[in-house]
């Protein structure tokens, strides 16, 4: 196979690879080296358990609370949500929607927006045997997707409403705050989710009334494996994996390392937004400009 050296955007010092051009950075992408330079000696030498007593499982604790907060001043939610760590978007995803099926009220109308991950069409067939109404949403044919259309179809018996923020496949951009807004003066009652997973710490997002919000860490540089659900501090959120940790919504001993190469990778991205989106306009324009060329 021809070597060929990668051409990729925000490509970070030591990522690049010399046997192909890598475009799939919506799938995932490489750790960053000063990223893997934190985890590594969570991986090693700082191995305790976060939920020990004695010094080593202290300092994890200690960690873990660092890096929950560092999660949520990046994404702008520390007076009004709350960090639950995950093992990525999908769990994330998958939590809110159980907390639906896991209710003893199973009646209500779900509206989803029809292009969302899969993680959250899967849910579309359970939640309708269950006694919930679905609505999907169909973007236009320019992609977009008017905030009032959505409000249009809640009531007070919508029990929530999730769009997300950044699509996987089409890259097509949701204005979820104004739809939070918009649903919000609609119904007080209706609960938002988003899916905010390609979108987190690329493009500059005021996501304070949104009640449930999903990220992950592998889309920004970080460790696979590792993601985050922000909660509206007074909403409960049922686990989906039983056990003491995370005050009692995700059970699990904490990836130390995958947290810590989060928290890395926020710290790294965050206030940077802008400078991205204009630095990926111009390799876009470059690349358009070539194939016309």
């Amino acid at each position: 196979m021809k070597r060929i050296v990668a051409a990729v955007v925000s490509d970070p010092p030591g990522c690049r690879q010399d046997f192909m051009i890598y475009l799939d950075f919506t799938a995932t992408t490489p750790i960053a080296p000063d990223v893997l330079t934190e985890m590594q000696s969570f991986l090693g030498a700082d191995f305790g358990n976060s939920s020990s007593p004695h010094a080593m499982g202290v300092h994890a604790a200690a960690v873990v609370e660092r890096a929950r907060e560092t999660l949520l001043q990046a994404a702008g939610l520390s007076e009004t949500h709350r960090c639950i760590f995950t093992s990525g978007g999908s769990e994330g995803n998958s939590q809110v929607f159980q907390s639906l099926l896991a209710g003893e009220h199973r009646t209500g109308s779900v509206i989803l927006s029809a292009v969302e991950h899969n993680s959250i069409r899967v849910f579309k067939e359970p939640l309708i045997r269950s006694g919930f109404g679905v609505t999907d949403v169909t973007p236009g044919k320019d992609g977009s997707l008017a905030p009032e259309t959505v409000a249009a179809l809640v009531d007070d018996s919508t029990r929530l409403v999730s769009v997300m923020a950044v699509n996987n496949e089409t890259g097509f951009v949701f204005d979820v705050p104004e739809v939070a807004r918009t649903v919000r003066q609609q119904s007080a009652r209706t609960r938002i989710h988003t899916d905010w997973v390609q979108g987190f710490l690329k493009l500059p997002a005021d996501m304070k009334d949104v009640d449930y919000i999903t990220v992950s860490a592998h889309k920004i540089f970080g460790p696979k494996g590792t993601g985050a659900l922000f909660v509206r501090k007074n909403l409960p959120m049922p686990a989906m994996i039983g056990g003491s940790h995370e005050g009692g919504e995700r059970g699990g001993t904490h990836n130390v390392a995958g947290i810590v190469g989060f928290a890395a990778a926020v710290k790294r991205a965050a206030g940077r937004e802008v400078e991205k989106m204009e630095q990926a306009a111009k390799l876009r324009k470059r690349f358009i400009d070539r194939l016309a060329g």
